[in-house]
């Protein structure tokens, strides 16, 4: 079976000019250290059909082993970032080498266009590999850009199911610490990292860890060696947040006195985080809507310029009711790429919980140079069972005011914050304690043993809280099966 290798010509990264190739462009460097093709499929729009010809022609006379085949793909420069019309156009033509085993070139070529790839790999069952070079500079051989096999987990009917991964031999990246519910997420986090275009949108309560997760996507993706910038959106009106994050001119407005580059100028190469997306304002969200189609920024009283940054935003919202309310702009939820959950702190299984919180009580003696107190039974129970509406954060904070607050070597109830002590409108901590034990009763139907395994305590220990609540139970709950 003949082998041959497809990509888009890449309008930026392959031309140093109009009419000068790039020597260090992706294609070029791919097709000169990984030939091993009958011929390459140059895909290129209409209004590209000069700079396809400038580059066909550079490779003919300068390295005559390599066969370049120019194909146009007509009706994109006009829609070119409708998924839809990409993934027609492109698996015509991947249907008319059928035959072939085919390598498809990831590192050219708009994010929207890798998805389409994405997508034609996973669904169409042909002969199909996923592949792109890494830049010099974080190749094992700088001389040498590493070829890199993309590989999707299944292949599914399901054309969004398609998750994505790395397989770089001889490298290796270490984790945060993550429990069971967070695996699954933290797993599909590092599959699409390697599409280094593709924007991602986080979802999850506050306090669940969007940032650093948003972190490792950026550490375990070709950009790692590039800035990573973090701004939380909501903390800004939309004047300033603009500014901070397309810059402006000297003299723009009073106080404006030197030019300065913004956030999206100063991570160029590298990865953005857009904290709390879903409060920004209908102004700001046509803004990076432009930047996401467009991949260019305006400074204020300044001209427009190209930057090449990944964008990875998050919400605490409920993002699917503010699209279908007209509150978030539906065509920037479609460009923001793939969406990962983060789940909140309460859905963990009793051992998760334990575990996470055995983890940062080690972490945090690390920190502070000595021994962590140990907690004892009834706040154990208490750290196990309580709700933690701030999620993670909330946790965390939790254990810090123990530690500041406990005299001796064990802590105790009495070392929490005092809100904990009275949440709500006067309710003590029993009370909570009570309510959410009838909580979890009810949710398991009154089952003793799978209430007691949700709580993470014993079942004679519920029994105790039982009648010490004075929780009254029906004639059928009074097994413990």
């Amino acid at each position: 079976m003949q082998k041959i290798a497809i990509g888009w010509l890449g309008i930026n990264k392959d031309f140093l000019s109009e009419t000068e190739v790039n020597p260090s462009g992706p294609t070029l460097n791919f097709l000169l250290h990984h030939w091993q093709y009958s011929e390459y499929i140059l895909l290129f729009t209409e209004d590209n059909l000069g700079k396809a010809a400038v580059f066909e022609r550079y490779v003919k006379e300068n390295y005559p082993q390599i066969r370049i085949k120019k194909q146009i793909v007509s009706g994109i420069e006009k829609v070119h970032q409708d998924l839809d019309v990409i993934k027609a156009l492109v698996e015509k033509i991947l249907l008319g080498y059928r035959n072939y085993e085919i390598d498809i070139f990831l590192s050219t070529g708009s994010g929207t266009m890798k998805i389409a790839w994405y997508i034609l790999h996973t669904t169409l069952k042909l002969h199909t590999r996923l592949v792109q070079i890494l830049p010099p500079e974080e190749s094992r051989d700088p001389r040498k850009p590493d070829l890199v096999e993309v590989q999707t987990q299944g292949v599914s009917p399901v054309p969004v199911s398609a998750i994505i991964r790395e397989q770089v031999i001889g490298q290796s990246r270490k984790k945060p610490f993550i429990t069971a519910s967070l695996q699954e997420v933290y797993d599909k986090a590092e599959k699409i990292a390697v599409a280094s275009d593709v924007p991602v949108l986080i979802l999850g309560s506050t306090g669940t860890g969007k940032e650093l997760l948003a972190r490792h996507i950026h550490c375990a993706s070709p950009r790692r060696r590039k800035p990573f910038r973090a701004v939380n959106t909501a903390a800004m009106s939309d004047q300033l947040l603009e500014s901070r994050l397309f810059g402006y001119k000297k003299g723009c407005f009073t106080g404006a006195n030197k030019d300065f580059k913004g956030i999206f100028e100063q991570a160029d190469g590298g990865t953005v985080f857009l904290d709390e997306i879903g409060d920004i304002s209908p102004y700001m969200q046509q803004a990076l809507l432009r930047l996401l189609q467009e991949k260019e920024i305006q400074p204020l009283c300044g001209e427009p310029r190209k930057v090449n940054v990944r964008i990875i935003a998050a919400t605490n919202r409920n993002i699917y009711e503010m699209v279908e309310q007209g509150r978030f702009r539906a065509d920037l939820f479609f460009r923001l790429g793939i969406m990962l959950h983060l789940p909140d702190f309460k859905d963990y299984t009793a051992e998760e919980k334990r575990k996470f919180i055995e983890y940062l009580l080690r972490e945090k003696q690390k920190l502070y140079g000595r021994r962590y107190p140990e907690p004892d039974k009834q706040l154990w129970n208490f750290l196990m069972t309580y709700h933690y509406p701030g999620n993670i954060r909330e946790l965390e904070n939790i254990l810090d005011y123990i530690f500041v607050l406990s005299e001796n070597d064990t802590a105790t109830i009495d070392n929490l914050p005092p809100y904990i002590k009275t949440i709500g409108s006067g309710l003590s901590l029993k009370e909570v304690e009570r309510r959410h034990i009838e909580k979890v009763l009810r949710i398991f139907n009154y089952n003793k043993m799978q209430t007691a395994r949700a709580l993470g305590i014993a079942v004679n220990t519920l029994k105790n809280k039982i009648r010490e609540y004075e929780i009254k139970m029906p004639d059928k709950g009074l097994s413990d099966r």
